[in-house]
């Protein structure tokens, strides 16, 4: 806020605007927490489109903006715009009751190193896991609903017998914490999901015959 020689306030600037500058002089990250209320991708037909192509005419976008300057005026609408990174493949070895074994085994695994996936379905599969673990107030596809089997980008990862995969996001390096309402306010989350059911997991680390270890 800027005030004229009298104290009358003539300026005001969001905190976010600044926050960098006053990074230097005080600690603003108390103020800087940002809740997510809704996740979208910008893929667009073969990656072309951008962020910014997507925001031009995004009706959800402008029913928050009302949302939010109807109920609670003093709050801003921020955009967090990030760049999902290429996966990172984690293989395990199972010595008790193996599903595949020799040459099967070794062909298996060579199919899972060398298989190319769709960027498009990466990016929704990023994009419905954090839905999922965030969910946000305007999401409604994917927050109850992931992973299923019958999920077209989740196709490739049951067909080479994946085990579970994970999504992560880190805003430490902008110095700001992000939370929903079923999340706690941190910077780096992480959402682990499991393709299989339970007992089936089980019986792929240890065997039919050796007791439980996981916990829902």
């Amino acid at each position: 806020m800027a005030f004229s020689a009298s104290g009358e306030l003539v300026h005001t600037v969001p905190l976010p605007l600044i926050s960098q500058a006053l990074g230097f002089y005080i600690d603003v990250r108390d103020y800087l927490d940002l809740e997510i209320l809704y996740i979208g991708q910008a893929y667009g037909d073969k990656g072309k489109r951008n962020a910014l192509d997507r925001l031009k005419s995004h009706s959800t976008l402008q029913e928050i903006q009302a949302d939010v300057l109807s109920h609670d005026p003093d709050s801003d609408i921020l955009l967090l715009i990030v760049e999902y990174a290429p996966p990172f493949l984690n293989t395990m070895f199972n010595p008790f009751n193996p599903k595949f074994s020799g040459k099967e085994d070794d062909e298996h695994l060579l199919a899972i190193l060398r298989k190319k996936y769709m960027e498009s379905r990466l990016v929704t599969l990023a994009e419905a896991g954090l839905i999922r673990y965030f969910n946000p107030a305007y999401n409604l596809v994917y927050a109850n609903s992931f992973p299923s089997t019958n999920m077209k980008s989740l196709e490739e990862c049951y067909d080479l017998d994946i085990l579970a995969l994970s999504v992560e996001i880190d805003t430490e390096i902008l110095g700001l914490n992000i939370y929903s309402k079923q999340t706690e306010r941190k910077c780096h989350h992480l959402a682990i999901y499991s393709l299989h059911p339970t007992e089936e997991r089980t019986n792929y680390f240890l065997g039919e015959d050796v007791p439980s270890l996981f916990k829902e």
